[in-house]
């Protein structure tokens, strides 16, 4: 059922979720589950932060960590010289302690000459070099907002 037909016809609600849900390619699911056995988790105070590392799919690695109980994700992906940070927040963190990964990978990218930024719960940053040093000072900044 294409949506011009869903408009024209009574078509279950369940049905109409189903419909609006893709499958997953293998490949999507590897890394999400390559994200989930390497993810390294920093506790700051009632906060949990998950760290990991993937070759694609860091946007999806990043939600799911959130989706599974981290309060906030930051996932690296190299691919040749270039490599992207995609970082991902609960509502409640954000708004309880002020967080904004939009604003924090903006900073940083700026720093460095590299394009960066996002909103307060999702945000990423590409560049070409020092991905670890980089890696490195969002997870400081958002330790140091978590850590207040």
């Amino acid at each position: 059922a294409h949506a011009s037909q869903l408009l024209n016809q009574e078509v279950p609600y369940q049905e109409i979720l189903h419909l609006l849900r893709r499958e997953k390619k293998v490949s999507e699911k590897i890394a999400r589950i390559k994200g989930l056995q390497r993810v390294q988790l920093i506790r700051c105070h009632e906060w949990l932060l998950g760290i990991s590392h993937v070759g694609s799919y860091e946007a999806e690695v990043a939600s799911t960590l959130v989706k599974i109980g981290f309060d906030v994700s930051v996932v690296l992906s190299r691919k040749k010289k270039e490599f992207r940070i995609s970082t991902r927040a609960k509502k409640r963190v954000c708004k309880e302690m002020g967080l904004h990964l939009g604003k924090i990978l903006e900073e940083i990218a700026n720093k460095h000459g590299i394009s960066g930024g996002g909103h307060d719960g999702a945000a990423a940053i590409n560049g070409e070099n020092n991905a670890q040093r980089v890696q490195n000072e969002i997870i400081g900044a958002i330790k140091q907002i978590l850590n207040n």
